[in-house]
């Protein structure tokens, strides 16, 4: 898919951001079946993990043809490996977009000048950014924060960068670093930072409901929308901007909440699978009447016949 129409896809509908331990291959189904129409990921890859062992990267970065447009994450602070790295995944497996994460805050990321780390070492930036550009085709971009802490608007440089090196666009969290997920989203520092820039800014952050995203589009004016933890157990936020939605009633979050974990389990094996649903309950069940109560029931369930039983027992599919 070529730059223009990849732009395209990504003004005119939500991007689904790669998220470790939930943008997995089962999620990325059910959002595609249920809404998304934008540009999805896997979950991210390290650069120097996935030189180290290939295979084991197989799990996480598999998808279909018709899972398209889709991307793959690489995150890390050594400029080779996430070249080379990028340079492998494009040979292998033909992603639509590579984008190279500089926003992620978690410490064992950043303590190795990765993700979130990068803003503060915008050295280290240009030269993944240089390396990267110089050994792939497909298109890039990055994935950063406003900034390491609120209003120091340290992303200006990666910025910058990426727009100095023709990237598609950039994925830019409305909140820094040290704000997490859960502080104050930065509007008028983004403001500053689009006016100041012609890359596509594309904003991440903040949006679980249709008035989470008109207040966005309100006061920001974004070249797109790229949606996160809002979609867990919820696929149905990617149709939130059209004119007849409606957010989904009690049977059918049931239903898909089913779907998905079955779906889930078929991917993963029951064990495995169980598992990792476990974190979808509280999202697919937030908002039915006595969902609390059973939640414990659910996180101590170990097979799908003692999850169902649980469901079945509780509420009216």
């Amino acid at each position: 898919m070529n730059k223009a129409d990849l732009l395209e896809i990504l003004k005119a509908h939500f991007s689904q951001s790669p998220i470790t331990g939930y943008t997995d291959y089962p999620f990325r189904k059910i959002i595609r079946k249920y809404g998304c129409r934008g540009l999805i990921f896997t979950e991210m890859v390290s650069g120097k993990g996935y030189l180290m062992n290939p295979k084991h990267h197989e799990e996480i970065l598999r998808f279909d043809e018709e899972d398209r447009p889709i991307g793959i994450q690489i995150f890390g602070g050594d400029p080779e490996s996430i070249a080379s790295t990028a340079e492998a995944v494009e040979e292998k497996y033909s992603p639509d977009v590579i984008d190279i994460n500089m926003g992620c805050p978690a410490r064992k990321v950043t303590n190795k000048f990765g993700g979130a780390a990068l803003l503060q070492h915008p050295d280290i930036a240009e030269k993944i950014i240089n390396a990267a550009v110089k050994r792939v085709k497909t298109p890039l971009t990055i994935k950063t924060r406003i900034g390491w802490s609120f209003g120091d608007l340290l992303s200006k440089p990666l910025l910058k960068l990426a727009e100095d090196n023709g990237l598609l666009c950039a994925f830019l969290h409305l909140r820094s670093k040290t704000s997490l997920f859960s502080g104050r989203l930065e509007y008028d520092n983004f403001r500053k930072l689009k006016d100041g820039f012609k890359i596509p800014l594309i904003a991440n952050g903040g949006i679980y409901s249709k008035e989470d995203f008109l207040k966005t589009v309100d006061e920001i004016q974004p070249d797109g929308i790229m949606i996160g933890m809002g979609s867990a157990g919820n696929p149905w936020i990617f149709n939130i901007k059209d004119t007849d939605y409606k957010a989904p009633v009690i049977s059918e979050k049931l239903s898909v909440l089913k779907e998905h974990l079955l779906l889930t389990i078929e991917y993963f094996g029951e064990t495995s699978g169980i598992h990792k649903f476990r974190k979808f309950y509280k999202p697919y069940l937030t908002g039915i009447p006595n969902h609390t109560k059973i939640l414990p029931e659910l996180f101590k369930a170990k097979n799908i016949n003692e999850v169902l039983d649980i469901l079945n027992m509780n509420f009216v599919f």
